[in-house]
């Protein structure tokens, strides 16, 4: 569909109020009805809850746009109630922050629920407008002489019905859009709609770390969607031709993933369970991809873009003896099986075994620092890294700030993040905002005169520690400022790649010979 078309198809969707719609009737007496209650069904009915995972194709209008896309493994609950009744929880996939279910009555194998149905209301007693569920088709009109796509209330259609077969429960009708009606206005379409649903019984099992196997730490190396490489520790345990990893997962850090080992390859398969993300609602599943380079146009412009091809596998180098694995595709996180909705996107994938021995610290780095009366803020890059440049456990990495050759203690009192006082902070403590190596913070009641920092790693029963730096009496104090570029690579806001940017809004990466690296949003002209 054009944008032309687009902006079209959502305009006659607001204004069907005073365009007629030639498919419009008035609602046929439907018996069914009088299950429905007067009001919104807003608290979980009494009853049998089971969790079913979705699949449907959604419509939904965003910044006057029309979008549309298909969901997989959405997480939704389904009362068979006490009364006899079925109950659906947030029928609508898109339509976020609204809290209701819609009611059916239950016949043999069939559920059947009474439409049009109470969904929400919003506004002021003033300007109340209420939203109910009904159906809709998408049908040609002539707009001024352009022939475009809308979508028509049907009011004919007055049952919304659902067969029951194993453990699914199908749409009887899977081409219908079910949706919303402004019910204050002629029951116009409302931004949102949905057809082919399915809700199913999802029989994936999540992965577990072998009984009796005693894990070991391993170091993740991955390339995120922009940005520098990053290392990260998990755990790594072997079984036969089994290898378990588990940590991977920003956003899930106990799922577990398995591979199987052949010789010196290892081969994990895709699509395995990860979690239940109760906040999102989905099933969350790993996805491995590769790097694909697509042709797209963009301001009347054809442009490289990296996209990411989903594999049913990833295929990794493996060394058992020095304990490493290497790819060169990637691991996702992902919302479901299907489609690409990720939460994070691992590109390059590498595992090595780590050796837990002691190692002096790098010395931190320097950005900024300045004080006012007793409050002082500091910015400075910590590493991961010993003075070798050989990656240390940032678990086992502190830093401690000096006021001439004092150590200063924060104080539980002046940081709502501490529950004691602290003098050694943590690497990725939150009494300071953490970016990677970026490391800024804020002292309160200290008069500062001579500002410096050390670096402590405490592993394997000893600790080291790095010099003392002070700002402004070492050449890295504005390294993050002047070191010369070596590399930029400019991503779309979906954090694709683009190797040469044509007219639009884009993250610029600017990746520094030091290996830091600064990023900002910028306008291609």
């Amino acid at each position: 569909m054009s944008k032309h078309l687009a902006v079209l198809t959502i305009f006659l969707s607001v204004c069907s109020s005073v365009w007629p719609q030639t498919a419009n009737h008035e609602v046929a007496d439907n018996s069914l009805a009088s299950i429905l209650p007067d009001t919104i069904i807003t608290n979980r009915p009494d009853g049998r809850e089971v969790i079913y995972s979705e699949s449907s194709h959604n419509l939904w209008q965003s910044n006057g746009t029309l979008g549309e896309d298909n969901i997989d493994h959405k997480m939704k609950q389904i009362v068979f109630g006490n009364d006899g009744y079925v109950y659906v929880r947030n029928f609508i996939v898109h339509l976020y922050g609204v809290e209701g279910w819609i009611k059916g009555k239950i016949d043999g194998d069939t559920l059947l629920f009474p439409l049009p149905q109470k969904y929400y209301t919003m506004g002021s007693s003033f300007s109340q407008r209420d939203y109910t569920l009904m159906a809709f088709d998408k049908v040609l009109v002539d707009a001024g002489g352009q022939m475009v796509y809308t979508y028509q209330t049907d009011t004919t259609y007055t049952e919304m019905d659902f067969v029951m077969r194993d453990d699914s429960i199908i749409s009887t009708d899977p081409t219908k859009f079910i949706g919303l009606a402004n019910a204050t206005y002629n029951n116009a379409w409302s931004q949102f709609a949905m057809s082919n649903v399915v809700y199913t019984i999802n029989k994936d099992t999540m992965a577990q770390m072998p009984e009796g196997v005693v894990p070991e730490t391993w170091t993740f190396e991955y390339k995120p969607s922009y940005g520098d490489r990053v290392t990260r520790m998990v755990s790594v345990a072997t079984k036969d031709n089994e290898l378990y990893i588990k940590g991977f997962s920003k956003k899930f850090p106990e799922a577990v993933v398995k591979g199987y080992i052949d010789g010196n390859k290892m081969v994990m398969p895709s699509r395995q369970l990860l979690a239940l993300d109760k906040k999102d609602e989905y099933y969350a599943y790993l996805l491995t991809s590769s790097d694909t380079i697509v042709k797209e146009e963009s301001y009347g412009e054809m442009i490289d873009v990296t996209e990411q091809k989903i594999r049913d596998s990833i295929s990794f180098d493996y060394d058992a003896i020095d304990g490493t694995l290497v790819s060169a595709d990637n691991l996702i996180d992902n919302h479901g099986t299907d489609s690409l909705f990720y939460y994070n996107l691992y590109k390059a994938v590498a595992f090595n075994y780590f050796d837990p021995v002691a190692a002096t610290p790098a010395k931190p780095e320097w950005i900024d620092c300045w004080s006012y009366d007793t409050s002082s803020s500091l910015s400075f890059n910590i590493y991961s890294k010993d003075e070798n440049d050989k990656f240390i456990n940032p678990d086992s990495l502190y830093y401690i700030i000096y006021n001439d050759d004092q150590p200063i203690t924060l104080k539980a009192a002046d940081y709502d993040e501490l529950d004691s006082d602290m003098t050694m902070i943590p690497y990725a403590s939150d009494v300071a905002y953490v970016d990677g190596n970026y490391h800024g913070i804020t002292l309160h009641n200290v008069t500062a005169t001579r500002i410096g920092l050390q670096t402590v790693y405490i592993m394997g029963g000893e600790t080291r520690r790095s010099p003392i730096v002070y700002y402004g009496e070492t050449d890295g104090i504005s390294a993050a400022k002047s070191i010369e570029a070596v590399k930029t690579v400019y991503y779309d806001l979906s954090g694709r790649e683009i190797s040469n940017p044509s007219k639009g809004i884009y993250v610029k990466v600017v990746e520094h010979a030091d290996g830091s690296r600064s990023t900002s949003k910028v306008t291609v002209k």
